[in-house]
């Protein structure tokens, strides 16, 4: 959605390339605060988590963030 590669997601988030990985294979649980780290980074980027509705639970690009082709914030410059 954001065109972001792993490498890209890991500088971002501060998470490491291989717990991303290990996270799209389904190889992995993550810890909490990589959770977090993630989805700050992600909704940061534009990206809105919807919790269970009519549509079911997932993700959609919400708006285009200063932060999706452009800058690349790291995760503790995203917290409020």
């Amino acid at each position: 959605m954001l065109g972001w590669t792993q490498k890209e997601l890991a500088v971002r988030s501060g998470v490491a390339k291989r717990s991303i990985a290990g996270l799209e294979l389904g190889t992995s649980t993550p810890k909490p605060e990589t959770l977090e780290r993630l989805v700050a980074t992600l909704s940061a980027g534009g990206i809105e988590f919807r919790n269970a509705d009519a549509d079911g639970v997932g993700i959609k690009l919400f708006k285009t963030s200063k932060f999706a082709h452009g800058s690349k914030p790291r995760f503790d410059e995203m917290k409020g």
